[in-house]
Parts: C-alpha cells; sequence; structure tokens
C-alpha cells in the first residue's frame, strides 16, 4: 500500500513539477560498449549525479522507492547474459517510511549489462533507463533513452568506447559556439539563489501562498459572495439531518471548493509546456492584450456599465444537482457557488494565476490553493457555527464601494500588461511619465470617491462617510501625491515591480571626461540602440563581445540574466544595484554583460542557434539567451547572475534574486577576489 501511495505521490510531483524537471537534470548519462569476445560485449551505462541528488539501485528492496528500470529492445541479434551490474556498492539506508532498507547512489555511478551476440559483426542496442532523482524528500520520476554502437569484434580485442546521442539531456553547451568562448568551467546546477546562494523558491510559494489567501479573503467582500454566506449556510441548516450530518455537509462543501480551485491549478500547471512558459505569457503581445481587456473589460463592470451574466444553463445545472443532499449535493452546491461567483472573482483568480506562473509549475497548484481555503473558509466555520452569523454585518451599499475600489485597481493594474508589450516590442507608446500620470488620476478618483464626491450607477446616497471609509480615502490621495513625486526626481523605488523603468538613455549621462561611446567600455555595444543598462552603468549585451572586452580590459565578468518584464529585475536594479557601494565594485572592477531573456528582436540567419536543451531552432535574441542560460545554469529564472573570469570560467556560485544588500556586495567581492587567482 505504502508503494502505491509514493508511485502516485511521485506522479503528482512529476506533473506540478513539470518545467523544473525540464529545466534542472539531475542525471547526466553516457554510454559506451566494450567487446567482450565474438559473441558477447559489455554495455555501459554511465550516470553523474548532481550534488544532493541520489538515485536508487536497480535491486532496491521489495516494498521500497522505486528502483531503476533497464528495458532493452527485443532483437533476435542479441540476448542479454546475466543481470545489470553496479560498479560500486550502493549506499543503504533505512527509511521509516517504507519500513525498508532503501539502496542508492549519489555522484557517480556506472552500471554494466553483458549481452551475446548472433554473430561477430557489429550491432547497435536500444533501450531506455527508467529512474526516479531525488533531493530532500522530493523525487522527480525520468527516463532516458539509449541507443548504443557495438563495433565487429576485433583479433587485438580492443576496448570500444563509442558514445551515443542521449536524448533530453540539455546539460552542456556543446555546439553552441555562437555564444560561447573556449572555457573548460565546470557546469553548475544552481537554481536561482538568493541569500548566501540558497533558493528562493521556498519563501517565494509562501509568499504567493498569502497573497493568494489575501485575495481569497477579498473576494468574499464582493457582492457576488457575500450576499450568499447566510443562503448557502442555510441550505445545511435547513436541510432537517442531525448536528453531525450537518458537520459533514459543510466540511465536504469546504473541501469541495478548494478541490476545484486546485484543480484549476493544476489545469494550469500543466500549461508550463516548455520552460520559458513564464517569459513567453508575460512579455509576448497575445496573452498581455488579452488580460489588459479581460482585465478592462472587469472594471467597468464593477464601476455599473454592464453586468457580466454566466450562461443561466450551467448555474441552473449545478444548483439542481445540489439539490440532492448529503455529500454530492454538497459538492455541487461547492460548484454553483464557484460558477456564480466568477463575475466577481474573475479578476482575482485571474492575477493570482498570472503571478503564480512566472515560477515553477506547482505555484498555481499552491496560489489556488491559498486562494480557496480563505475562500471556503467563512462557508464552512459560519455551517459549523451557525450562531455566529449574528455578529455578521448586513449586506449593503458598502459592498458596492468595495467593489468600485476594486474596479479603479484592476483598472490601474490592466496598464501594467499594456507597459510589458510596449518594454518588449520597444513601441515607447507608455513612458514612465505616461504610467505615472494615468496611476495617479486613478487613485486621486478612487479617494475622490471615497469622499462620496461623486457616485457611480448602483451606488447607494451617501448621507455620512464613516471613519475606516475616510482612512481609506486619505491612504488613497496620500498614495496619489507619492507617485506624483516621481515627477520631481523621487525613483519610486518601492513600486518599481510595476513602474516602467527611468529612461536608461537619460541615466547614463557620464562626464565630460568619460565621454565615450555609450554603452561599451571598449567601444559601443551592440544591440544598444534599444538596450540599456539600470543606473548609469556601461556594458554589454552580447557575450562574445563583452567577454572580449573582459580580456582587454583584463577585468573579471558579471553576467547579468534579466528581461523587460522581470519585475523582480526592477526591483533588484532599483533597491539592490542602485547602492553607491555596489555600483562603485560594478563599474571599477567589472565589465557587465546583460542577456536580455524577453527580447524578441530577430537574429540575422547566420546567429541562429540549434539548442542542445530542446533541439528547436532559436532565432531571437532573447531566445538565445535564455538557452544560453539554461544549457549552462540550468535554470530559466531572472534576475540571474554570475560572476566569470576574462576566459567565461565560472568564478563561485550564481545568485538570483536578493534584497539583502551586504550579501549582493560579498558575492560581488568574492568574484572579484576568485578571478584574480
Amino acid at each position: 500500500m505504502k508503494k502505491h501511495i509514493f508511485i502516485i505521490t511521485s506522479l503528482f510531483l512529476a506533473i506540478s513539477l513539470s518545467s523544473f524537471s525540464q529545466v534542472i537534470k539531475p542525471v547526466k548519462w553516457s554510454f559506451s560498449s566494450r567487446r567482450i569476445s565474438s559473441s558477447e560485449a559489455e554495455l555501459i551505462f554511465r550516470a553523474d549525479i548532481l550534488d544532493k541528488w541520489h538515485v536508487y539501485s536497480p535491486y532496491t528492496p521489495d516494498g521500497g522507492p522505486l528502483p531503476m528500470v533497464f528495458n532493452f529492445e527485443k532483437s533476435t541479434e542479441y540476448s542479454l547474459s546475466g543481470k545489470v551490474s553496479e560498479s560500486k556498492k550502493p549506499q543503504v539506508e533505512y527509511d521509516d517510511v517504507f519500513n525498508v532498507n532503501t539502496l542508492f547512489f549519489t555522484k557517480q555511478v556506472t552500471f554494466s549489462q553483458k549481452v551475446k551476440l548472433a554473430g561477430d559483426s557489429g550491432q547497435t542496442i536500444k533501450g531506455s533507463i527508467e529512474y526516479q532523482a531525488c533531493i530532500e524528500g522530493k523525487c522527480i520520476p525520468d527516463a532516458t533513452d539509449f541507443i548504443i554502437k557495438v563495433d565487429k569484434f576485433s583479433n587485438q580485442d580492443k576496448s570500444q568506447v563509442v558514445p551515443a546521442p542521449v536524448i533530453g539531456q540539455g546539460d552542456t553547451l556543446a555546439g553552441q559556439t555562437k555564444l560561447t568562448a573556449d572555457t573548460s568551467e565546470k557546469t553548475v546546477a544552481s537554481p536561482a539563489a538568493g541569500n548566501n546562494g540558497k533558493p528562493e523558491e521556498g519563501k517565494s510559494m509562501w509568499a504567493l501562498f498569502w497573497l493568494a489567501f489575501g485575495g481569497g479573503l477579498l473576494a468574499i467582500l464582493t457582492p457576488c459572495i457575500f450576499p450568499m454566506i447566510p443562503m448557502t449556510v442555510s441550505f445545511f441548516l435547513g436541510s432537517g439531518g442531525k448536528k453531525h450530518k450537518t458537520y459533514i455537509q459543510a466540511g465536504v462543501f469546504g473541501i469541495s471548493i478548494i478541490l476545484i480551485y486546485t484543480l484549476l491549478g493544476l489545469i494550469v500547471s500543466l500549461a508550463h509546456a516548455g520552460a520559458d512558459f513564464g517569459t513567453v505569457l508575460s512579455t509576448h503581445w497575445i496573452p498581455n492584450l488579452i488580460f489588459f481587456v479581460l482585465f478592462l473589460i472587469f472594471a467597468l463592470s464593477f464601476f455599473g456599465l454592464f453586468e457580466i451574466i454566466l450562461p443561466g444553463n450551467i448555474g441552473n445545472k449545478t444548483d439542481s444537482l445540489a439539490e440532492k443532499g448529503g455529500a454530492i449535493g454538497a459538492f455541487f452546491m461547492a460548484l454553483t457557488l464557484v460558477i456564480v461567483s466568477f463575475a466577481c472573482t474573475g479578476p482575482i483568480i485571474g492575477a493570482i494565476l498570472v503571478a503564480a506562473a512566472h515560477g515553477v509549475s506547482i505555484q498555481p497548484i499552491i496560489g489556488m490553493l491559498g486562494y480557496s481555503i480563505a475562500f471556503a473558509l467563512p462557508f464552512t466555520l459560519f455551517a459549523l457555527f451557525p450562531s455566529a452569523m449574528k455578529k455578521m454585518p448586513r449586506s449593503g451599499g458598502w459592498l458596492n464601494v468595495i467593489k468600485v475600489v476594486m474596479a479603479f485597481i484592476m483598472l490601474a493594474l490592466s496598464f501594467k500588461f499594456i507597459s510589458n508589450i510596449d518594454q518588449t516590442y520597444h513601441l515607447n507608446m507608455m513612458s514612465r511619465e505616461a504610467f505615472i500620470a494615468i496611476w495617479v488620476a486613478i487613485f486621486t478618483l478612487t479617494g475622490f470617491y471615497l469622499l462620496g464626491m461623486f457616485q457611480l450607477p448602483h451606488d447607494s446616497k451617501t448621507e455620512r462617510i464613516g471613519v475606516y471609509r475616510m482612512l481609506f480615502a486619505v491612504a488613497s490621495i496620500a498614495f496619489a501625491v507619492y507617485l506624483f513625486t516621481g515627477f520631481t526626481g523621487n525613483s519610486l523605488k518601492s513600486l518599481s515591480m510595476f513602474l516602467p523603468p527611468p529612461d536608461e538613455k537619460e541615466m547614463t549621462v557620464v562626464s565630460s571626461s568619460e565621454q565615450g561611446e555609450y554603452p561599451g567600455i571598449c567601444g559601443k555595444a551592440k544591440y544598444s540602440e534599444y538596450l540599456h543598462l539600470s543606473n548609469g552603468l556601461k556594458g554589454y549585451f552580447d557575450y562574445k563581445e563583452g567577454l572580449a572586452c573582459a580580456q582587454q580590459q583584463n577585468k573579471p565578468v558579471l553576467l547579468y540574466f534579466k528581461g523587460h518584464a522581470c519585475t523582480n529585475c526592477k526591483v533588484m536594479d532599483a533597491k539592490v544595484v542602485s547602492d553607491p557601494a555596489i555600483l562603485d565594485i560594478i563599474r571599477n572592477k567589472y565589465v557587465v554583460i546583460a542577456l536580455y531573456c524577453d527580447e524578441r528582436n530577430e537574429l540575422p540567419q547566420n546567429e541562429w542557434v540549434t539548442s542542445t536543451f530542446d533541439k528547436k531552432v532559436k532565432k531571437t535574441i532573447g531566445q538565445v539567451n535564455i538557452d544560453y542560460q539554461i544549457t549552462r545554469f540550468q535554470t530559466n529564472t531572472q534576475p540571474f547572475y554570475a560572476t566569470l573570469d576574462k576566459n567565461g570560467n565560472l568564478t563561485g556560485q550564481p545568485v538570483g534574486y536578493t534584497d539583502d544588500i551586504p550579501t549582493f556586495t560579498k558575492f560581488l567581492r568574492d568574484g572579484v577576489t576568485s578571478s584574480q587567482k
């Protein structure tokens, strides 16, 4: 039974971590053969395993984790002789989940299989290896195909070692001479790291969960949802059943809401088709335009211009099924609530899913889990404790006020999608000043609305302004004033994740003693007519060009993977890289190479690259850069910083997003020190 549970769990993790497994290949396989005699050969399978990962032995005891399995295509030209052998003894560790001793390998292990051949001529043997790679309790089921050539037998009994193609390795940079220098650096498999090089995924997961949880609480305070709480609870209390049955129904109702929304998150996770899914979603004009239109439509609907109504037959069908009662009725009651509430919750759910889709695949599931728990909480609690409903405020005009405020917020956020298109395609239609002006107007109007200075179609007559409403009005107007300071020189660092970046051409004006061609150190940089660095830095946007300058200047390289629509990149530039001490180190000690991973300008055909990761041809600057990041560093997240010596060799552990200035300062200083050794 435990093994079945483990298999199901592993499969679920495999699905939900699909993007993660596409970017990181924990095991690198290589294959060869050795001729033993005229009728026998030995197939050799070498596994190089990333640090801290492990794979299980083919001879893992029954009842334990899934063992490694070698599959060979059936053929009349050869037959297996004996079993797969291992080059070393596996590590043994008792697992209290399976109650067995598990057998596993770390770092490196070689397996071999003897085969008897039909003749002394050469053979080609095909098959696959199924296994799971695990780290800290998480496992990724994986498989690799092999094609091994066995050469014709030689009387000198020479050992033949013939490398064979490996499907889906994606962990070397072979063949990408367009980007790389002739280096011998060790490939580092490192997800983007934050403080002290530790992965930030756990931190971001919790941040997303609580953000989504807050979105679920906000959704409850909409006119579509709040009035349904007493009506829904009365469904359970009025069923005539015993108290314990009411509790069971309420529990099923709450769990059903969570399952329905989490299933939506799972569907988005499955849509993470490829390592650059988040980049495409955040930069391509089609999804950004769709999100802009959807947010605008919902905002206008919330303002009262029209009402969004779903087809009545959908809600009616689920509502009729809810009348059956029992656990099934509770489930369909939950489904009815989800469907009916979409007219108000759609933009909140959409915002959570958009935010989640920029991380690893499991994030949409985490986002919907947090949202659904908060959304289901009041319904379930009031069903369990109905007397508490007496203290609940009654529905009224205040609900429409919340709805209108949400409309203003959605209207403001909709321009973020237009800004993404503008930055990525260099349209120069939405400047930073224009964006700030729009937000100043929106949040000023929000404050005036809360003060009762004007009303909208569905508003009740405002006779007096409550304390809380007045405080929110003051906060909104104060925020608008803060935004206005962006016109007078304030960098608005706290809002850098939302605002377009400052015009870097204006920020990079140098003194007369430093006059030269912006922004390179050794001369004008390729693509500098439309790509720029932040904080007045000078550097390059092409790897080979920047590396050549580093060799000329005898300086190390700060390699920086970033994006036009990368929120954390903007935050890092505004809050961390802008620190005077950090800027001083970068300016004086490094040659900066900034590789934009979402730049859509197409390269000349002679600069196209065929990826060793997914075998696809990369034609744009961004596609080539992100493919380089994946194949060399096994990560596709931005921002991502790496320090290299002048020959392109890695000099330290790369780091990703961090808001800790001392940590980033140490990272830069260590890179300089290591490059001098």
